[in-house]
């Protein structure tokens, strides 16, 4: 109770240890009082132009089920990431990719490059661009991308690296997926889809070349029996 007016004022001075050290305390609150008071505070920060709040405020409304919010934690991650705010460029690269536009996709690669080009979290931006990667199709990218992420500190690697059918990076737990278990079961499913998809592919190809061996023989014993009709 002490510390909280004290932390705010400190940030109202410009001190941005005691602005994040006050927006952790607040999320910490379950209380419907509690997350108003988050939410103002967010909102607060996000207005004075800090990049952190921003996030954050984006974050939260990204949750929502109000499409009109959900908008708008996209114009939000916009200006956090306009100020080369890696986790929102991170966040912001994952929510353009997940529409599927394929003109989004040179957009996606800036934003990743930015998201582990900052320091506020390069091992997440790593993993996302590993991931997509991998999604895509890129896998020594995907590969290089998650043993990077495991690197600069992301735990998690080694069960991503295990769900694209990678060898993990040396060091890394293949089973530790905490937070993003559900993920890797997509990309496990996406995979064995993909898997199936080049096996097909494999088996058409096969079926076409035999095809044109038969079709091939076929041609050579009709010119050698014309052949010996006319004689």
């Amino acid at each position: 109770a002490k510390a909280k007016p004290l932390l705010f004022e400190a940030c109202r001075w410009g001190w941005t240890p005691s602005c994040d050290t006050a927006m952790t305390m607040l999320r910490g609150n379950p209380t419907l009082a509690g997350k108003k008071e988050y939410r103002e505070y967010l909102e607060k920060l996000s207005k004075a132009n800090y990049e952190t709040a921003t996030y954050w405020l984006a974050m939260e409304l990204s949750n929502s089920t109000v499409e009109s919010e959900q908008e708008r934690s996209i114009a939000l991650f916009e200006k956090a990431s306009a100020a080369k705010y890696g986790p929102a460029c991170t966040s912001l690269a994952l929510e353009l990719w997940g529409r599927g536009n394929p003109a989004d996709v040179s957009r996606v690669n800036e934003l990743l490059e930015c998201g582990v080009a900052d320091d506020g979290a390069p091992e997440l931006a790593w993993a996302i661009k590993g991931a997509i990667a991998g999604l895509s199709g890129y896998d020594d990218i995907a590969r290089a991308s998650l043993e990077r992420s495991y690197a600069a500190g992301f735990k998690q690697a080694g069960a991503f690296s295990d769900a694209f059918g990678y060898s993990p990076p040396m060091g890394a737990d293949p089973a530790y997926c905490e937070h993003f278990c559900d993920w890797l079961l997509v990309i496990k499913e996406a995979t064995r889809l993909r898997q199936l998809a080049l096996d097909e592919h494999a088996r058409q190809a096969e079926i076409d070349r035999v095809a044109r061996e038969m079709a091939a023989q076929e041609a050579a014993t009709l010119a050698a029996q014309q052949a010996a009709y006319n004689v």
